[in-house]
């Protein structure tokens, strides 16, 4: 099945009306802001492309790399090295110095103070001081005072208490004392006790417990006949009747035939009030509803919301073509500066490109290669040449200078005469020069044919 485009909903008559006078003013109205926009985009290209990029790069990229390169990255590795080196150093020094600390002054001072010092003066304290000091007051004081103590204190003591005091104090207690009070207390007082209570006390107890039970009902009795059944009877006799008859009775009268209707009557007069109060709101809403809702409604359904509806019809046509047609003259106006500047590019090729381009070819090329050849080479050759002349020149003074020096030189002191350096030659089969080796001729390795 062949692709086929969707179906578009149909057009009205407005929108056709619409769409081809807006396409038009906005076509006008777009183009030279297109063609303005794209000069603008191009000359922003250009400047970004020839200005921007290489400036940003020859002010801040290349000058960045550069520092970071030649001067950040080896001022960092050299600042990294002598902080290696510094703290290498520190350690060594602060391990060189713990060690001697250590092992030069804390260990032998600790050793010192431990075996010249602390030892001997333990061992003197021990052995001169404290066991003769235990041996002294163990031999010499306590035990003579525990003696003493004991055998001459304590024991006369415990027995001058033990014979002369408790045991005269205790046979006296027992005999004088504690015999004729128990025999005293034994018949003469728990014995007459003994008989009263059981002759007299208990009898008498409980005589006395049943007159006491029997005042006890008789002062009941009479509480009760004075502080309970005379106020319940003065209650149910006098006061309740009293009450009721003219206090409840005729409060109650009261409230039914007067109180009572006359509340009723005030309720049904509210509530007549509250109805007429209520029917004359629903009138009034209701006079209202039908002079200002009714029509504002009306007017609202059938010609604001009509209009409404065909304004935003409108409006939405409207932009929508104004959309569709900016779209449109956007594109042709692309089209159009683009077949603007090629032909701007095309009459400047033929106009200026194509003119200097014959012009080189033509023209600059061969006077350029004539130049060359008719007066830059031989110029070069005669300054090759001239050059060349004044080396040889020069290297014949400077062998006449030597020559002459060399002269006068074996005039003053004397001597054989001194080869030059110059004429030298290398001997067969030797890279060495010897000195006054004669130049050899010529040999050929082919031999002639006869």
């Amino acid at each position: 099945m062949e692709n086929r485009p969707a179906p578009r909903d149909p057009e009205g008559c407005l929108t056709v009306a619409i769409r081809v006078p807006v396409r038009i003013v906005v076509l006008v109205l777009v183009v030279p802001v297109r063609m303005v926009w794209d000069v603008i985009a191009l000359g922003a290209k250009a400047l970004r492309r020839v200005v921007l990029v290489p400036l940003w790069r020859g002010l801040v990229v290349i000058p960045s790399e550069w520092t970071y390169r030649h001067v950040l990255t080896p001022l960092v590795r050299a600042t990294a090295v002598l902080a290696r080196a510094v703290g290498a150093a520190v350690c060594a020094v602060g391990r060189g110095v713990a060690w001697a600390w250590v092992n030069l002054v804390v260990a032998p001072a600790a050793w010192a103070a431990v075996h010249l010092v602390a030892v001997p003066v333990a061992w003197v304290w021990v052995h001169l001081i404290v066991r003769p000091a235990a041996w002294v007051w163990v031999q010499l004081i306590a035990r003579p005072v525990a003696w003493v103590a004991v055998n001459l204190v304590a024991v006369p003591v415990a027995w001058v208490w033990v014979n002369l005091i408790v045991r005269p104090v205790v046979w006296v207690a027992v005999n004088l004392v504690a015999v004729p009070v128990a025999w005293v207390a034994v018949h003469l007082v728990a014995a007459p006790l003994v008989w009263l209570w059981r002759q007299v006390l208990r009898p008498f107890g409980r005589a006395l417990g049943r007159g006491g039970r029997l005042a006890r009902a008789g002062v009941g009795w009479v509480l009760k006949a004075f502080f309970v059944r005379a106020p319940a009877l003065l209650w149910r006799r006098v006061l309740a009747p009293l009450l009721r008859y003219g206090l409840v009775v005729p409060a109650a009268l009261l409230h039914r035939w007067v109180l009572a209707p006359v509340g009723r009557g005030i309720a049904s007069a509210a509530a007549l009030a509250a109805a007429g109060c209520a029917a004359l709101v629903r009138g009034l809403a209701a006079l209202a509803v039908l002079l200002l809702v009714v029509p504002a409604v009306w007017v609202l359904r059938r010609v604001l919301a009509p209009i409404g509806r065909a304004l935003v019809v409108v409006v939405v046509v409207v932009l929508r073509e104004v959309q569709h047609a900016v779209q449109h003259a956007w594109r042709i106006a692309g089209f159009l500066t683009r077949a603007v500047g090629r032909a701007l590019a095309r009459i400047a090729r033929t106009l200026i490109v194509r003119p200097l381009r014959w012009a080189y070819t033509r023209v600059l090329t061969p006077a350029g290669h004539w130049v060359r050849d008719a007066v830059l080479r031989p110029a070069g050759r005669a300054a090759r040449e001239a050059g060349r002349a004044v080396r040889q020149a020069l290297a014949t003074a400077r062998e006449s200078v030597r020559t002459a020096r060399q002269e006068a030189w074996r005039a003053l002191v004397g001597g054989p005469p001194r080869e030059r350096a110059g004429h030298r030659a290398r001997t067969l089969g030797s890279t060495t020069t010897a000195s006054g080796a004669v130049p050899a001729p010529e040999i050929s390795l082919r031999k002639p044919r006869g």
